[in-house]
């Protein structure tokens, strides 16, 4: 194989590690790879690996080794949480379930319809994702115990899915006091 120039080079080591994905590889494992297209020593593909992690081409899973970047995935459909407050994401096309940690769910509640960034990692045996959009709330109005202190007045949902509580200003309490059962929008 002739290469042309440094940009044939560069999609070269650049198909080597799409091919090799998920999988990471050192420049040694690169180096190696190439020999039966191209000569190059350990320290070329060192440098070149470098350029294409300056342009995000690829990272650094840990330290010396390198993987493609897929581009972004994204993916919409139901959110519905656990009891612990896991979620999964439930798809409109039947793809498995994605699970979102409680800290990647973003401000979404339980049976919202949302956007969520595929990540290239799995939890609990699954893909797992991070929401980045609610598109559209499944419900608008919560009820739930007002609870009030000195500071602040909350309330929290009953709803057992709900993990997240409602902060209200003092002067839109309505004349509610702590422990009333309210009803939030």
């Amino acid at each position: 194989m002739k290469l042309k120039d440094k940009k044939d080079i560069h999609d070269l080591v650049l198909s080597i590690l799409k091919k090799e994905f998920p999988h990471a590889l050192n420049y040694k494992q690169i180096t190696s790879r190439l020999k039966s297209q191209i000569p190059l020593d350990k320290k070329e593909v060192e440098k070149i690996v470098n350029e294409l992690h300056q342009k995000n081409l690829v990272s650094e899973y840990k330290k010396g080794k390198y993987q493609y970047k897929k581009p972004d995935q994204y993916i919409t459909g139901i959110i519905e949480f656990t009891h612990r407050g896991d979620a999964y994401l439930l798809t409109e096309d039947g793809h498995e379930d994605i699970y979102i940690h409680p800290n990647d769910a973003e401000r979404a509640f339980h049976g919202d319809y949302v956007k969520v960034k595929i990540l290239n990692k799995k939890r609990k045996g699954l893909i797992s994702g991070k929401v980045v959009e609610v598109i559209q709330r499944s419900k608008t109005q919560f009820v739930g115990n007002i609870r009030m202190s000195d500071a602040a007045a909350f309330v929290i949902p009953d709803f057992s899915k709900m993990h997240q509580h409602f902060f209200i200003h003092y002067e839109d309490i309505n004349g509610a006091k702590d422990g009333n059962k309210v009803v939030v929008e």
